[in-house]
C-alpha cells in the first residue's frame, strides 16, 4: 500500500496490509497537523497540503524499495494524505513488518525520512490570523545534500538568480543606460555635431562667418 489520499487515514488498515507470519515486529509512524510550526510561533488553525500524485506515487515506490534494499527483507506501508486538515488529523502514516524490532524500526525511520526530503508534496500552513503559508515538504537533509524544494502549485516561479522578474503589466526597466527609445519616440541626436533635419534653416558653420 503506497498511496497519495483524499480521505482520512486509517492507521489500522496498513498495519493489516503489512502484517505476515513471518514478521515478528509492527511499527508505525503517523505524522499530525499540530497547533504551531517549528519557525514560527503563531497558531495554526488548519494545512492544506497538495500533491503531483503520479510522481509522488512513483517516489513511494523508490522509497519502498530502497527501504527493503537497506533494512530488509520487510513489508511497508506509506499514505499521504491531500486536502486540508484540522488540527490532529494525520497527514502520513507509516507502517513496517519485519522479522526483528530493530529492522522495523530503522526501516520505518528510513521511509518517513525521505518522503520529508523527496515526495512531491506541498503544504499550506493557515494561520489563526487568517494568513498563509506555502512550505515545499524536503525539510530533511539527505546523506549527501538537501533535496531540492520545488514550487508550490499555481506559484509563481522563482527565477534562479537575484534577477527577478517584475510583476506582470509592470512597465519594463532599459537593460541599461543606453537603451534604445521606444517605438515612435523621437529619435534623439547620435553626437552634438548631427545634421540638422530636412528643411530645416541653416546654421552657419561659425559665428565669424563674413556677411554677405
Amino acid at each position: 500500500m503506497l498511496e497519495i489520499v483524499s480521505a482520512p487515514i486509517d492507521l489500522d488498515v496498513l498495519v493489516r496490509a503489512v502484517r505476515t507470519d513471518a514478521c515478528g515486529a509492527v511499527v508505525t509512524f503517523a505524522g499530525v497537523v499540530r497547533a504551531t510550526s517549528p519557525d514560527d510561533p503563531r497558531p495554526v488553525r488548519c494545512i492544506r497540503y497538495e500533491a503531483y500524485a503520479a510522481l509522488a506515487r512513483l517516489q513511494l515506490r523508490e522509497i519502498a524499495a530502497a527501504a527493503a534494499a537497506a533494512h530488509g527483507p520487510l513489508e511497508i506501508a506509506i499514505v499521504h494524505r491531500t486536502g486540508e486538515l484540522a488540527l490532529g488529523e494525520t497527514s502520513i502514516a507509516v507502517a513496517v513488518a519485519a522479522p526483528h524490532r530493530g529492522r522495523a524500526f530503522d526501516a520505518c525511520e528510513f521511509a518517513i525520512d525521505a518522503v520529508k526530503a523527496r515526495l512531491a508534496v506541498w503544504k499550506q500552513e493557515v494561520f489563526a490570523d487568517g494568513q498563509a503559508a506555502w512550505t515545499a515538504n524536503a525539510s530533511a537533509v539527505c546523506d549527501d545534500e538537501a533535496a531540492p524544494s520545488p514550487s508550490p502549485p499555481n506559484a509563481p516561479a522563482v527565477p534562479a538568480d537575484e534577477g527577478a522578474p517584475s510583476p506582470p503589466n509592470a512597465p519594463a526597466g532599459p537593460a541599461d543606460e543606453g537603451a534604445p527609445s521606444p517605438p515612435n519616440a523621437p529619435a534623439g541626436p547620435a553626437d552634438e555635431g548631427a545634421p540638422s533635419p530636412p528643411n530645416a534653416p541653416a546654421v552657419p558653420a561659425d559665428e565669424g562667418a563674413p556677411s554677405r
